[in-house]
């Protein structure tokens, strides 16, 4: 049946307020959850303004920060230029040194060389090599 008929919807007294006491309840809660999304939504938007100081902040000092790790990156670029050059002149003189090193040794085998020729001529006399006196012999009669 689609319809009631007039005496179902009737109610009575006690039922009416009830009823008219859950109604309001019902707006009480609806009330109390409203102050409770406005109170929400405003703690939001305080944060959401701090965190706005703070990213503006961040964004002002980070370009500052930055300009400071780009003159720091310079430098430091510059530095590791002039270590670079002073690496390479030290190869340089490690090498010429070394060099220079590889003579004298040279230079000390061949007196060490000689001085052992001396000791093993018997008359004590030094050897000289023909290519360096063309024209003579190899031994200098003295």
């Amino acid at each position: 049946m689609l319809f009631a008929d007039a005496d179902s919807l009737r109610i009575s007294p006690r039922e009416a307020r009830s009823l008219i006491e859950q109604a309001e309840k019902r707006q009480k809660d609806a009330q109390n959850a409203d102050k409770k999304a406005a109170d929400m939504l405003a703690e939001y938007e305080r944060r959401k303004g701090i965190l706005d100081t703070r990213l503006s902040e961040l964004e002002k000092n980070g370009g500052a920060a930055l300009a400071v790790l780009d003159a720091q990156q310079a430098r430091l670029l510059g530095q590791q230029t002039r270590n670079d050059r002073a690496i390479s002149e030290a190869r340089n003189k490690l090498s010429s040194v070394t060099e220079s090193l590889k003579t004298a040794r040279n230079a000390l085998t061949r007196a060490e060389q000689q001085l052992t020729q001396q000791k093993n001529t018997p008359d004590g006399k030094t050897i000289v090599s023909p290519e360096k006196f063309p024209g003579r012999s190899s031994t200098n009669h003295s």
